[in-house]
């Protein structure tokens, strides 16, 4: 089998384990023994250097420690809307990562989630409430960032670390003074543009 998967221990579904392809395009079931497929575990695609898209189950809600990290050829992802949580280092080192649709309900985006990733343009979901230690570092493709969230989310200094600095944050108009006030946001006040 390509994929192996384990069950959660609440029994709700079933994480997936492993990967033994070599397909460039990949699609992860969205089942197992009549159960949804939940989780990425972590290290699932680590320096697969195959795979350029991957087509997640929408029933997915969390994706893994180091799930994508090293995937060098990995173009474009979507993330499914069920997904809550990037763990540390899931798309870390995807040098070729050139789209990336974060997920509706997305919340916490983990430390160097995004590290020394390709994309130049992302948005930031609403529900998000932490963008982590270096969740974004070294993307030096990266110039602008779409922030929905209302409330400005908790970031590091280092979350966007080694980008360009002609970066600019675009926040919702009516919550300006919320992000160039907040104690996260106002050291970068100089690159945010009410949207």
């Amino acid at each position: 089998a390509l994929f192996t998967f384990e069950l959660k221990a609440d029994n709700s579904g079933y994480i997936v384990t492993s990967y033994g392809g070599n397909a460039i395009n990949v699609v992860v079931p969205t089942t197992y023994n009549n159960k949804p497929v939940v989780a990425l575990g972590e290290q699932l695609f680590y320096q697969n250097g195959s795979i350029k898209a991957v087509v997640l189950p929408a029933t997915l809600t969390y994706i893994g420690h180091q799930a994508f990290k090293d995937a060098v050829s990995l173009e474009s992802i979507v993330l499914p809307s069920g997904v809550t949580e990037l763990a540390a280092d899931a798309f870390a080192g995807t040098i070729s990562l050139s789209q990336v649709t974060l997920s509706s309900n997305l919340e916490i985006i983990g430390n160097n989630a995004f590290e020394n990733s390709a994309f130049s343009s992302v948005t930031i979901p609403a529900k998000v409430v932490e963008i982590n230690s270096r969740s974004f570092a070294g993307n030096t493709a990266l110039v602008t960032v779409i922030l929905t969230p209302n409330t400005p989310p908790l970031r590091f200094a280092n979350s966007f670390e080694g980008t360009v600095p002609n970066l600019k944050y675009y926040v919702p108009a009516a919550v300006y003074d919320a992000y160039i006030n907040s104690p996260y946001w106002q050291g970068f006040s100089a690159q945010i543009v009410a949207n």
